[in-house]
């Protein structure tokens, strides 16, 4: 596995930083399911998380994956959606609070980043905490880069 300006690659996409953690936090958790929310192209690892046991959905908003059948393609936050309680959201940054709608364990990941579109940029692991109503907190990561920088919460609120 190469890395390329700090990003790993694996198979043909680059590795984000925040991803990274979320596989190992993944790997290591007791988790029999998991719920990807705005997945988006995540490197193959987190596709083939099912071979060890790990049985996973998608649920992204971008029309792009209509067509795939391993994606629901929905809105999670204004759609009647009923996710399981065990959800990876990759995107906080993009959504209203998702704990604010779903009630469970969750790993949550948000960036500094500001893209066209972003309505929730995060700047700390306390306002992951804060706007998700966690309750519980079992492990968290802060990643400063040049450019972004990476907030990461993996915590309960049901």
């Amino acid at each position: 596995m190469k890395q390329m300006g700090g990003l790993k690659i694996y198979g043909s996409l680059m590795m984000r930083h925040d991803h990274t953690i979320l596989k190992n936090w993944l790997i290591n958790s007791d988790w029999e399911y998991v719920d990807y929310v705005a997945p988006a192209l995540l490197p193959d690892i987190f596709y083939e998380i099912d071979k060890m046991g790990i049985d996973y959905r998608c649920y992204d908003i971008d029309p792009k994956f209509k067509n795939n059948p391993d994606y629901h393609v929905c809105d999670i936050i204004f759609d009647p959606v009923r996710l399981r309680d065990r959800i990876i959201n990759f995107n906080a940054h993009k959504m209203y609070p998702i704990g604010k709608v779903h009630k469970g364990e969750f790993m949550i990941a948000g960036t500094t980043f500001g893209h066209n579109g972003d309505c929730n940029n995060i700047s700390s692991i306390d306002q992951l905490v804060n706007q998700n109503e966690l309750h519980t907190v079992y492990k968290s990561s802060h990643i400063p880069t040049n450019h972004i920088e990476y907030f990461m919460v993996w915590g309960r609120n049901d």
